[in-house]
Order: structure tokens, then sequence, then C-alpha cells
């Protein structure tokens, strides 16, 4: 028996304590090489459907404990599977929302079995144990029976076979004399009842304002997997009044980035993006006596749309590539030096649409599981 199919709620004896009565379960399906949770792919909307419906209206307050089991098919070394298994948990404890109890997440490495079965072993399976009512008495003795994969317990939510599989989905009540599978445990209660989890964040410089001097850092957050609100701020105040030379810029950018593909690896930060941003600046620009200088004494302004791609080049840092383009205003002064003072010239107002901002810059993943996956292929 694969270790998927051994990761049960709890063993007899605690059952017999807690005064369980019945067991559900089911499996969320991945593609290859994934961790992203697709509703559409194979079965999982319906199967999702059953594991809502198995924890709501009284069936909720029955619950005595929630597990949900990673798993991965073979390909690969045995450090990346643990790693894509376990975001897989994580996924699927991500789209149940807030759970009326801690969930424990374990990971379950099968063995290598037929390649043709290995599209199924790319799941996240969910185990629900709920207590008996008191009217109900305990029926253990009914419902903790091997291979009962066609009797099941009447508290206990059925989830249709899949019609397009070589093999039926687990849809059976667990037998709760097979002892837990603890072997591969990663991680456990990562989810309070209030659902907070620490998110994932990355940390960005632009490498090209660092080579012009001006120090900047960027804070990005992503939410849904998919969406990342990415703030950043520069600032350079560097000046030789005798000599009039004066580098001074500050200003930021404010960003809604939606990923389109994760690219080389399973990060939520890799890959395509397009984004949405706005920034304001304000600079004093002068390289000498001689020369004119340029002045922005109040912010200028832009808008506009963003794309970018973020290489993973290690387990927690990306290489990235961005490129805005949108529409700038404000205003601007010109101004020169006259016997020993800076004679302002004239006053200008920019209106500009076309590239705003460029960026080739690296990104620090920061928080638990923020990590690109290992080298070495797709899995």
């Amino acid at each position: 028996m694969m270790v998927s199919t051994m990761i049960l709620c709890i063993n007899s004896a605690i059952a017999q304590e807690r005064n369980i009565d019945s067991i559900f379960s089911c499996k969320v399906y991945f593609q290859k090489s994934s961790s992203l949770l697709d509703k559409d792919y194979s079965d999982n909307r319906s199967h999702l459907d059953s594991i809502a419906s198995a924890l709501s209206g009284k069936l909720r307050d029955r619950v005595v404990s929630i597990e949900i089991c990673g798993s991965a098919s073979p390909e690969g070394t045995v450090e990346y599977n643990l790693d894509i298994a376990h975001k897989r948990a994580e996924a699927v404890a991500d789209a149940l929302g807030t759970l009326p109890v801690n969930p424990h997440i374990y990971v379950g490495l099968p063995d290598e079995g037929s390649s043709e079965s290995w599209s199924r072993l790319r799941n996240a399976s969910v185990n629900i144990c709920y207590k008996a009512e008191p009217n109900y008495g305990n029926k253990l003795d009914e419902i903790c029976r091997s291979d009962s994969s066609d009797t099941l317990s009447p508290l206990t939510t059925s989830v249709p076979h899949s019609t397009n599989d070589t093999k039926p989905i687990d849809n059976t009540v667990a037998d709760v004399n097979t002892p837990i599978e603890e072997d591969f445990r990663l991680s456990e209660n990562r989810h309070a009842a209030n659902g907070f989890r620490f998110p994932k964040i990355i940390l960005g410089t632009n490498l090209l304002y660092d080579l012009a001097i001006t120090p900047n850092i960027g804070v990005g957050v992503c939410f849904h997997d998919k969406f990342t609100i990415y703030a950043d701020w520069m600032h350079a105040w560097w000046s030789n009044r005798g000599a009039r030379r004066y580098w001074r810029i500050y200003g930021g950018d404010v960003e809604l980035r939606m990923q389109l593909g994760h690219g080389r690896g399973d990060n939520p930060f890799s890959g395509h993006y397009l984004g949405l941003y706005g920034s304001m600046v304000t600079y004093d620009f002068q390289f000498g006596r001689s020369h004119t200088g340029v002045i922005a004494d109040k912010y200028n302004y832009a808008v506009g749309v963003s794309y970018g791609y973020s290489l993973p080049i290690a387990r927690r840092l990306n290489l990235d590539f961005g490129i805005g383009i949108g529409y700038m205003w404000g205003r601007y002064m010109k101004q020169h030096l006259m016997d020993e003072h800076d004679v302002l010239m004239s006053v200008h107002k920019r209106s500009w649409f076309g590239p705003t901002r460029v960026e080739v810059g690296l990104s620090w993943l920061i928080g638990p599981d923020n990590i690109n996956g290992g080298k070495g292929g797709h899995r």
C-alpha cells in the first residue's frame, strides 16, 4: 500500500478515546511540476465542493481533526519532491480557508510504481475525522472496515469516482486501525483557526539604480498565489556646492502585479507578470559650474503598465527584468551659475508618454516555504 494511502487521521486507540464516529477522505490533484491548485484540472472542482460540504453545517461542529497529506510523483530528487508535496498540501489548506480545527500537514512519498500512474500521485489528500453525536453511539465497529470502497458511513460525504483515471479516487471511509505515518511530517498546526499564515515576501533592489549611486529598496507581498503588491523607494543626496555638482533624487513606486506563469520554478514570484503602477519622484541634477542644472522642485508623477520576468537563480534569490510604459507629468526648472549665484533660467511643464521605468534587479525570497524549486528538471 502506498504511503499516501496510509496517512490517516488517528490510530484506533485515539479514535476510541475521542469517540470518533466516521472519517471523510478525498484527494485534490495537481499538474506536473506545479503546486498551484487548478480547480478545473481533473475532478478538482467537484472534489473541493465535496470537501466544503464535509466541513459545513452540523458536520463542521463535529470535526475532531483534519489532516492534509501532500504527495508527488517519483521523478527528480527526494528534496524537490518533498518540497513540492509540502507546497501542494499548503495550497489545499489555503483553498479551504478558515477551518474548525488546526490542520496537520504531512508529506508522503509513494513507491515509484508504473509511470502510467504517476499523474495520480501528484495530489494532496484531505482526511477529516468526526466525533459521534450523543444519540448516535460509537460506530467504530460499524464503519472501520478495510477496503470498504462500496460502504460509507451515513455521516461521510461521498465523492464521485473519476472517469478519466486508471484507478478510482480514494473516497472511502478510512480504516482507523491503520497507524499514522509520521516519517515524512514536515510541519503541522500551520493554519490556526483564525486563518493566519506568514505571508510570502520579496525584498528587492534595482541594480541600475545601484550603479547610478542611488540606494533603493523594494518590498513585495504575495496574495492568492498570483498577485503581488510591490512598493519601492530610492533616495540619493550627493552634493558639492562649491563645484556645483548635485546628484539628488528621491521617490518611489507602488505596483500591482499579476503572475502569468511561474517560468522555471513554482514560486509565486517567478516567471512572467503584468502590472499597473504609479510613481512619484523629485530631483536636482547639475554636473559642474559651467553646466545648467535641472531641478524638479515638486514631485513629478507617472502611471502606466509594466511587464517583467523573474528568473530563479538560487534557492531564495531571483534575477528580475522589467519595463514600464506610461504617462509622466509635472514640471521642472533650469538654472545656471552667474557671478556665484544660481539664476533661474526657465520653467517647463513635463508631459511624456513612453517608457518611464526600467529594472534589472535582484529579489530575495522571505518567509516559510518561500523558496524556488530545486534544479534538475521539472517534476
